[in-house]
């Protein structure tokens, strides 16, 4: 490994020391440090083949902790995986298989009963329901999951 690759690849494994990155994510901030392209191609070729830098994996795990742990549903979810600069079709995948694992109706539930204690859907008036929803779908998830959730009905009369 030449001398700027090898500089490329010092700054790397800091970077990734300090939290997980995409590929793009560092070959954006090793550039930003002004190291030629060709140093940070070489840089990146290395970390992979070294399993220091998977992106599948990131994505895998960042999902999952949005999902379990915060409560975020599959839209803010995919949105910030495409922010991190991995691609639709990795973001794609990753969802489906977090989605044989993962029920997103309980997780929308979860969120609903964490931010809203005491919440009955059945029993709440039209604008405790609506600010329901829109809590849920700022945590990115879908409005068909959110009105299915909330035992949303369109007159007062509907069962």
């Amino acid at each position: 490994m030449n001398e700027p690759a090898r500089k490329a690849y010092e700054a790397a494994l800091r970077a990734l020391a300090a939290r997980g990155r995409s590929s793009a994510e560092l070959r954006q901030r090793l550039a930003q440090k002004g190291h030629p392209p060709e140093a940070i191609d070489a840089a990146l070729v290395r970390l992979t083949e070294l399993g220091y830098l998977d992106d599948q994996a990131l994505a895998r795990e960042v999902a999952s902790t949005l999902m379990r742990g915060r409560l975020y549903g599959r839209l803010w979810v995919a949105k910030g995986l495409r922010e991190r600069g991995l691609s639709a079709e990795l973001v794609a995948e990753t969802l489906e298989a977090l989605a044989a694992d993962l029920d997103e109706r309980e997780l929308c539930r979860q969120a609903l009963a964490r931010r809203f204690r005491g919440l009955d859907p059945r029993r709440a008036s039209r604008a405790e329901l609506q600010k329901a929803g829109q809590y849920l779908a700022r945590r990115g998830f879908a409005w068909p999951l959110i009105a299915e959730v909330l035992h949303y009905r369109s007159s007062p009369g509907e069962p």
